[in-house]
């Protein structure tokens, strides 16, 4: 499922940055494919406690709050330290880090964090959450309007996730 959920936001990310206009798309499916990798190492290398966090996981729930809770760091953490350390491009840093806040990012990749955290949203509330269950808040009508969403491309984003969804599936062989 977390495969599935990475897959979807990279192809969504992908279209949103197509219809956006000014955010490289190839930079953005990468970003959108690496944005939870702080989860996935978290699910390879620390099983026991990843479950934990799992099991605490409730519809709208705060995600990062119960890692913090029981780890002291949470995945954005990671993944802005892993991908950092893998001197992964700027941009894919940015968007590990800030995917679930994209109004703290101040630089040149908000845009592009921008984008990723509203595939992250699409995503997850319309039926594939990362974890299971949907635990990504609305980034907000400011970044939806940054980005020069109106409802009707957003509408025609949404209509788009069965198509994106079946991509997934397939990549991941489901």
């Amino acid at each position: 499922g977390l495969w599935k959920h990475c897959i979807a936001v990279a192809r969504l990310s992908e279209r949103i940055a197509e219809s956006v206009g000014d955010v490289d798309v190839e930079a953005a499916y990468f970003a959108g494919l690496l944005h939870d990798i702080g989860l996935i190492v978290l699910d390879q290398s620390m099983r026991r406690v990843f479950c934990k966090v799992v099991d605490e996981l409730t519809p709208g729930c705060d995600l990062r709050q119960i890692e913090r809770d029981l780890m002291t760091f949470d995945h954005t953490h990671l993944g802005a330290f892993l991908t950092e350390s893998w001197k992964m491009p700027p941009s894919v840093v940015a968007a590990a880090e800030h995917h679930h806040e994209p109004q703290v990012c101040l630089d040149e990749h908000r845009r592009l964090v921008c984008v990723v955290a509203v595939a992250n949203f699409f995503v997850s509330r319309h039926g594939v959450p990362a974890l299971g269950v949907d635990a990504v808040r609305y980034p907000g009508d400011a970044i939806l309007e940054e980005l020069g969403l109106d409802e009707g491309t957003s509408l025609e984003l949404i209509q788009s996730l069965p198509e994106v969804l079946k991509h997934a599936e397939t990549q991941v062989g489901i």
